[in-house]
């Protein structure tokens, strides 16, 4: 809108008057006027300001306008330069201004004729602001996942379209619960999951609420007449004009639950494949085992271990594969069957290894992929066992004496898998009675807490003072510190052979086998 220049006169009713008296009326009158034909006119936000920019008057419109988001910083930064501008000078397309200094009601004038801008850029504002909010509320319908928004309260403000879908298809009362607690409304009407005690996602929603937090997620299963479904509920936290909000979304995981739980089913049968299904109970000898998977365990690992007779003893072995996966688990059984095939009760725990090396060096198989391992030969006798072992590249094998002492028994050896002309030292050592021979693979050295690994001599401490246990106690004991050092999910597979002499009679018949 723009206003032409209104000279002075008097107002509605009042005599005329001359001279400086006569003018400061007509200003007064001029000033009532605007301001009167501004509070009548929203939503046209205006107000007439001093040469200071201090605003005399502002109208219901712009007072709003002023406390809302909808007027951009930039328009009221334009606003206050067109003003500005105006004291300052005046566009060359403009006849000059009058002699006399600006008055209130010249000031209020060239605020009203500046409004125009005020308002296109308001409607401009208002139309992007309406728009923006159409396409993010048919962005946000078109998700397949339920959302919902809460106020500071906990309480439902407002829905998505698969969240009203949802609850048609669920609810007997077919209620979207708008208005409703949402914590009240979802445990109330069958998600009892969701409360799930002290670390369950409804304690992680109140500390959102609070401000504790910023985030929370939960997975959680949904019971239905037909089926069990599975849900992720998420929850983020921010603030709006000052209020706190929080979106909650709830998506179905059912096939991926489905899913994951159809590979760690096949990852378990596969990895068994490669071990023995269960150990033999040699006369004279302890024998267990102990494997963890790393994480859940969907993947294949690379650790392994076997156990079968070689002579008039044992063959004990175990590996670890680089890598995770089918590509792992081919090379694992190719390992392990390669070792089975070429032992030679005749040859050494090294010169086994040499052979094997020598086999895998030369396979078809050109992927890089290379193992370590430990072999062991155990032949119990009347004062024990006799061992001979020898290892490459593997984690070095511990004798925990009856006593407790721990020591170490050291065959050298590279790695499998990857140069021809690699050595392998055998190591002798004899159990009395009550000693015991523990092998394991990397993921007991490197279970780690931060950056800390718990190490060969965090090993060591959790073998020492430990003689006198049997074979599957010593095996579980070295399991349980790597998991209680860890503190969390480990970060590697772990597999663990123990053999103990024991005082049975080695020569009594005792080749059952134990699971």
């Amino acid at each position: 809108m723009t206003t032409e220049r209104m000279d002075s006169h008097p107002g509605p009713g009042a005599p005329a008057e001359d001279g400086a008296a006569g003018r400061r009326q007509a200003d007064l009158d001029v000033e009532r006027m605007l301001l009167g034909v501004t509070d009548l006119a929203p939503p046209l936000g205006t107000g007439p300001a001093q040469a200071e920019l201090r605003l005399l008057h502002a109208n219901l419109a712009l007072e709003r306008a002023r406390r809302s988001d909808l007027v951009r910083p930039d328009l009221i930064a334009a606003l206050e330069a067109a003003i500005a501008a105006r004291r300052g000078g005046t566009p060359a397309s403009l006849p000059p201004p009058p002699p006399e200094p600006a008055t209130v009601a010249d000031e209020a004038r060239a605020v009203v004729e500046d409004a125009q801008a005020v308002v296109d850029g308001e409607r401009d504002a208002l139309d992007r602001l309406l728009t923006e909010r159409i396409l993010a509320r048919e962005s946000i319908d078109a998700l397949a996942t339920e959302l919902a928004v809460l106020d500071e309260a906990g309480r439902i403000m407002m829905v998505n379209r698969a969240w009203r879908a949802f609850a048609l298809e669920n609810d007997p009362g077919r209620r979207d619960f708008v208005g409703e607690s949402y914590l009240a409304a979802c445990i109330t009407h069958g998600d009892a999951e969701l409360e799930g005690g002290p670390d369950g996602f409804a304690a992680g929603l109140r500390e959102l609420i609070a401000g504790s937090r910023d985030h929370v997620e939960y997975e959680y299963p949904c019971h239905s007449p037909t089926e069990q479904r599975w849900f992720l509920a998420r929850g983020a936290r921010f603030e709006s004009d000052g209020a706190t909000r929080v979106v909650v979304t709830h998506e179905n995981i059912t096939a991926r639950r489905r899913s994951e739980e159809r590979h760690r089913q096949i990852a378990q049968t596969l990895q068994e494949s490669l071990m023995p299904p269960a150990l033999p109970a040699p006369a004279g000898l302890e024998l267990a085992a102990r494997y963890r998977a790393q994480g859940e365990g969907h993947d294949v690992g690379g650790d392994f271990y076997d156990v079968f007779p070689e002579g008039d003893g044992w063959l004990l072995v175990i590996g670890d594969v680089c890598g995770k996966g089918p590509e792992a688990a081919a090379v694992t059984a190719e390992a392990r069957w390669t070792i089975r095939a070429l032992s030679d009760p005749g040859a050494s725990p090294a010169g086994l290894l040499r052979v094997v090396n020598r086999s895998l060096v030369g396979r078809a198989r050109r992927d890089l992929t290379f193992l370590t391992a430990a072999v062991a030969r155990v032949t119990a006798d009347r004062a024990g066992a006799r061992v001979a072992c020898a290892r490459a590249g593997h984690p070095v094998p511990l004798v925990v004496r009856a006593s407790g002492d721990v020591e170490e028994v050291d065959g050298r050896g590279g790695l499998l898998g990857v140069f021809d002309d690699v050595r392998f030292d055998d190591a002798e050592v004899h159990l009395g009675p009550g000693d015991a021979l523990v092998l394991f693979t990397d993921g007991i050295t490197e279970a780690r807490r931060g950056d800390e690994e718990l190490g060969a001599a965090g090993v060591r401490a959790a073998l020492t003072g430990a003689g006198g246990l049997a074979a599957q106690d010593l095996a579980r004991r070295l399991e349980d510190a790597a998991v209680a050092f860890a503190d969390g999910p480990l970060h590697d597979d772990l597999a663990i052979v123990v053999v103990r002499a024991s005082l049975q009679d080695p020569d009594a018949p005792a080749d059952a086998v134990v699971g």
